[in-house]
C-alpha cells in the first residue's frame, strides 16, 4: 500500500457501520424479546426515527464552506435518546424537527408492529459490538441503511471517514440489500481512493467474503467450511509485514496470534488460497494469514488491498472484548487479554487510516441526528448470541 503523504490528521472520526437485515435464525431468537414492553417499545422508536430521518434533506456542502465554521457553529439541541414521549423533540435546524414518535395504541398492536417488521424482514439491525469496537479506538458511529439510492450512499460517504461491513448471515449479492448497499459502498470507496482520498473499508466475516466476492466481479468463491464457533490461531503469510494491517503488531501479540488460539470463528463458508488465486482476487488483495476449519481445509483468515486501506478479516474481533455469550454453539468465544489487546489493535489501525481523510457532515445538525446515539440498543444476551444490538 503506498505511503499517503501531506495528508491531515482529522481527530473526529466517523464510521459508517453497514446494517443489514434480520437472517432467519436471529428472528427465532428475538422472538422472546416481544414478552417485554419496554422492548417493542425501543423497536417501534428505533424504526420510526430511522424513517424520520430519511425524510430530511441531504445538504451539499457549498465549496466557500469552511469546515471550521461548520464543526462550531453547533446549534442549541436537546437529545433524544431515552425519551419516548410524544412531546419530546430535538430542534435542528430553524424550521426542521426531529421528533422522538410516540408508540400509539394498546401494547398488542405496538407488539404486531414490531412482530411484522421482524418477520417480514422489513426491519434491519447492527450488532452493538461492532458500535463498541470502534468507539473503544476514538471514533463515532453512524448507521448506514439498506435498499437506499446511490445518492444516499454517496453522502454518507462524502460525509464519514470510513465504512465497516458486519459480519451476518444474509446473501452477499444483489439477493439482499447488504449485498447491494455493500456493492455500491464499495464502488464509490474505490473511485475515492484512485483519485487520492483516503477512505478506509473494513470487513469481518460476511464482510470479508462480500469484499473478496467484490474483488472476484461477483463470482461464488467460496467453500464450504466447518469453522463455526472454533477459537484459533493464524499462520502469517512470508510477506506479511510487507502490508499495513500487521506491521506494527507489538512482539508479544504477534507471538501470541501465531501460537495461541485468540481470534474468534463463526462461519461457515470461506476462501481458500486456491480461490483467492483462481479468480484473481489475489491481484487486488494480499492474503496475509491463513487458518484451518476443523478438517483441515485451510483458508484466508486476512487481506488487505495492495493499492488502497481496505482491510477484511475472516474472524471476529469485536466478539472477544464484547460478546459473552456462553450458549452452546457459541461458547469457544477467547477473552484472554491477547485476545482483547488484538481486537483493540485492529480497531486502531482502522480507525487510524480513517482519521487520513477530514469528510464530514454538511453541518452540525445533520451530524448530530445522523449518530447512532439517536437510537437505543437493545439487550438480547439472554436470547441471542450477541449482547445489544440495534434494531431499525
Amino acid at each position: 500500500m503506498p505511503s499517503i503523504k501531506g495528508t491531515s490528521i482529522y481527530n473526529r472520526p466517523i464510521i459508517g457501520i453497514l446494517s443489514q437485515e434480520i437472517h432467519e435464525s436471529l428472528t427465532d431468537d428475538l422472538a422472546e424479546l416481544m414478552n417485554n414492553e419496554h422492548n417493542v417499545e425501543f423497536i417501534n422508536v428505533n424504526r420510526e426515527r430511522a424513517m424520520t430521518m430519511d425524510r430530511f434533506e441531504y445538504r451539499k456542502r457549498a465549496p466557500q464552506d469552511n469546515p471550521e465554521e461548520i464543526e462550531t457553529a453547533r446549534p442549541e439541541l436537546r437529545t433524544a435518546s431515552t425519551e419516548f414521549k410524544a412531546s419530546t423533540q430535538m430542534t435542528l435546524n430553524e424550521g426542521d424537527s426531529f421528533s422522538t414518535p410516540s408508540i400509539a395504541g394498546s401494547f398488542e398492536e405496538a407488539l404486531t408492529s414490531a412482530q411484522d417488521a421482524i418477520v417480514s424482514k422489513n426491519a434491519t439491525y447492527i450488532g452493538a459490538s461492532y458500535v463498541k469496537f470502534v468507539e473503544a479506538a476514538g471514533a463515532r458511529v453512524v448507521p448506514i441503511f439498506i435498499n437506499k439510492d446511490k445518492e444516499y450512499y454517496e453522502h454518507i460517504l462524502e460525509s464519514v471517514n470510513g465504512v465497516l461491513f458486519p459480519g451476518g448471515a444474509v446473501a452477499i449479492n444483489d439477493a439482499s440489500g447488504y449485498g447491494r448497499a455493500g456493492k455500491i459502498i464499495y464502488e464509490i470507496a474505490r473511485e475515492m481512493n484512485h483519485r487520492g482520498d483516503v477512505f478506509p473499508l473494513w470487513g469481518t466475516c460476511l464482510g470479508f467474503e462480500l469484499m473478496m466476492g467484490l474483488a472476484a466481479n461477483g463470482n461464488e468463491i467460496r467453500t464450504s467450511c466447518d469453522a463455526q464457533n472454533k477459537a484459533d490461531y493464524l499462520k502469517l503469510d512470508t510477506h506479511y509485514a510487507d502490508g499495513y494491517l500487521l506491521r506494527h503488531l507489538p512482539k508479544k501479540l504477534l507471538k501470541a496470534i501465531t501460537t495461541e488460539p485468540i481470534t474468534s470463528n463463526f462461519h461457515k463458508f470461506c476462501v481458500t488460497p486456491k480461490n483467492f488465486t483462481a479468480f484473481g482476487v489475489d491481484k487486488f488483495y494480499r492474503a496475509l494469514a491463513f487458518s484451518a476449519d476443523r478438517r483441515g481445509v485451510e483458508y484466508v483468515a486476512a487481506a488487505e488491498a495492495w493499492e488502497y486501506p481496505f482491510f477484511a478479516v475472516q474472524f471476529h474481533p469485536e466478539k472477544t472484548p464484547y460478546e459473552w455469550t456462553t450458549k452452546s454453539g457459541h461458547d469457544h468465544i477467547p477473552h484472554s487479554s491477547a485476545a482483547v489487546n488484538l481486537a483493540n489493535y485492529f480497531a486502531q489501525v482502522f480507525v487510524n487510516y480513517a482519521r487520513r481523510n477530514n469528510h464530514k457532515f454538511s453541518d452540525a445538525s445533520e451530524e448530530t441526528r445522523s449518530l447512532i446515539y439517536n437510537f437505543s440498543p437493545i439487550y438480547t444476551g439472554q436470547y441471542s448470541p450477541m449482547e445489544q444490538i440495534y434494531i431499525f
